[in-house]
């Protein structure tokens, strides 16, 4: 027993003995850049960067360790010193950001080791100074210009005709994508902002109240809402899944939570600006994802829905996301990390259980799901959801327009048949007429492959064939098999209809008011295609289509029309 005890004082006095020898070399070290490092411009950047390294270091000692008072009261004048030049100072170059970073993360690692007295006038007085100044507004101003994640990128590898022996020359925008650009002043923001929200956490509203005032002046938050503005249209969901970005998409997660910056957006932008970002968030912002569907996507402040049904649809979606998407951490030790994470929401997430739907009929086999969800239950949630994130903000979209079309018609080919319910039929009506509506005017793409998407021609094929098996005549469903069929398509589609699918004919049909752009859509240009004049005289010699319907009238017209071209 008295040698285990001597023993374990042996361990603790080794363990002491040796933390403070590394203490005293760090407060030499300090000491010395303190007296010797130049902070301005000018300055080798390298000694700026030992700084910083020396400055993680120290910080990355567990916050319960035993403090020293010689060494954090070092840490606070080393600290003070360099803000204080940063105020009278231009902050241009990343090695002066870094370091301020780091001196930033040295205070917060003091605050959590509740040694807030040695940082109180750092945190009083030079970083509030450095907050007011034109040097801070300065080092604001580049965060539009150095953004990573705002840069349009492409494929570069074709760019450029390799020179023999030499390779091709890439410049400007069609350059490598991640070069980190010398004013990237991301870092300290985020650690600033990080800064604010562990004062707040530990209620030093004294302390935390005049930074956020700070940050909030309007040449300040002029920025970030001009910042946040433009990830909305134009963020890069491409680079974000790059290790690289990620202090940057920390960050934007930062200004999305503070409710003095989103006071400047009304709920439209809002609802867009978060969509967007969701998209580009991995596996490992399951909690980001969790906060922002229950703060801002799901919320009865920004769609018209119940908030019933809101709590249900974010719980679905939300254990959708956590059991496909599990981190894994690696079982062994390794130098190296993955570069890229795949975001876990897709541009289209509120279509995932059509996915479902479609990958069904196709196998002919249940697929298994991780809820218990009724064909009823998806279809009601799916067109629900995508109608009032649509409607709550007119520039946020989810698909294509022809993607939007695949999708419509993904509804119809449920195992229940669920559209002929009385119940849904109102809904899906709904739906398909505000679509109709809103693409009178436009174009499909019925050619165009989708990425990670069937050919709308192979879809179409397999709605037409469940169109003549279930669909009993239904005109919502009859009106979107037509679509295709309108004069301005290729003629391909009608001589499809006209020839392969003739027997469906006979039961298809809708009302006018179902056909995007009325029934003259179907009419004019008159038909020149004389395959399917051919076609048309044959159904109708036949009694193929019935008397009234919108096949017929569109055979009847054509077929008089080639008559009377052909007598003059």
């Amino acid at each position: 027993m008295i040698m285990y005890s001597l023993y374990n004082n042996f361990v603790v006095f080794s363990a002491y003995d040796k933390r403070s020898r590394l203490d005293s070399a760090f407060y030499n070290m300090l000491q010395w850049h303190c007296n010797y490092l130049k902070f301005e411009l000018g300055g080798p950047y390298l000694l700026r960067q030992h700084a910083s390294a020396l400055l993680m270091a120290i910080s990355s000692e567990p916050c319960s360790a035993k403090s020293n008072h010689m060494l954090s009261e070092m840490l606070n004048k080393c600290c003070s010193a360099w803000f204080y030049r940063a105020t009278r100072s231009d902050v241009t170059e990343f090695s002066q950001t870094t370091l301020l970073s780091a001196c930033l993360h040295v205070a917060n690692w003091q605050i959590q080791r509740d040694e807030y007295k040695y940082f109180n006038e750092f945190i009083t007085k030079y970083l509030r100074d450095f907050l007011l100044s034109a040097s801070f507004r300065k080092c604001v101003n580049q965060l539009i210009t150095s953004s990573v994640i705002l840069r349009k990128s492409g494929d570069r590898r074709y760019v450029h005709t390799p020179l023999p022996n030499v390779g091709a020359v890439l410049l400007h925008e069609d350059g490598p994508q991640l070069i980190i650009p010398q004013a990237y002043s991301v870092f300290l923001l985020n650690t600033l902002w990080s800064h604010i929200e562990l004062q707040m956490s530990r209620s030093h509203v004294a302390a935390h109240k005049p930074l956020l005032d700070a940050l909030m002046t309007p040449p300040i938050a002029e920025t970030f809402v001009q910042y946040l503005t433009l990830l909305s249209n134009n963020l890069n969901h491409y680079l974000c899944s790059n290790f690289y970005t990620k202090i940057e998409v920390q960050f934007v997660y930062k200004l999305l939570g503070c409710s003095e910056l989103l006071q400047h957006f009304n709920s439209s932008q809002i609802l867009q600006l978060v969509y967007n970002y969701l998209c580009c968030l991995g596996a490992e912002h399951i909690l980001e994802i969790e906060q922002l569907f229950e703060r801002i996507i799901f919320n009865t402040q920004y769609l018209n829905v119940s908030e019933s049904a809101l709590s249900k649809w974010k719980e679905i979606f939300v254990g959708l996301a956590q059991s496909h998407y599990i981190v894994v951490e690696p079982s062994n030790l390794s130098l190296t990390k993955s570069s890229h994470t795949s975001a876990i929401l897709t541009r289209d997430w509120p279509y995932f259980f059509f996915k479902i739907i479609l990958q069904n009929f196709i196998d002919n086999a249940p697929q298994k799901i991780t809820v218990d969800f009724s064909e009823r239950d998806i279809l009601e949630m799916t067109l629900t959801l995508v109608t009032e994130l649509e409607d709550s903000s007119s520039n946020l979209k989810i698909v294509t327009p022809t993607e939007e079309l695949m999708y419509a018609m993904t509804a119809f080919m449920g195992p229940e048949s669920e559209f002929l319910n009385e119940e849904i039929r109102p809904l899906l009506r709904k739906h398909l007429l505000r679509f109709y509506d809103k693409y009178q005017n436009y174009t499909f793409d019925l050619d165009k492959a989708v990425i990670g998407k069937c050919k709308f021609e192979s879809l179409y094929s397999l709605f037409v064939d469940h169109f003549q098996a279930t669909s009993y005549g239904d005109e919502l469903f009859g009106s979107l098999v037509l679509v295709p069929m309108a004069q301005k398509y290729d003629s391909k589609w009608r001589r499809r209809m006209w020839s392969d699918y003739a027997p469906a004919l006979c039961y298809l049909n809708c009302d006018e008011s179902l056909l995007i752009n009325g029934l003259v859509a179907y009419l004019e240009p008159a038909e020149q295609d004389e395959s399917l004049i051919k076609a048309y005289a044959l159904m109708l010699n036949t009694n193929e289509v019935r008397v009234g319907t919108i096949p017929y009238k569109i055979a009847k017209y054509h077929l008089e029309h080639f008559k009377k071209t052909t007598k003059n």
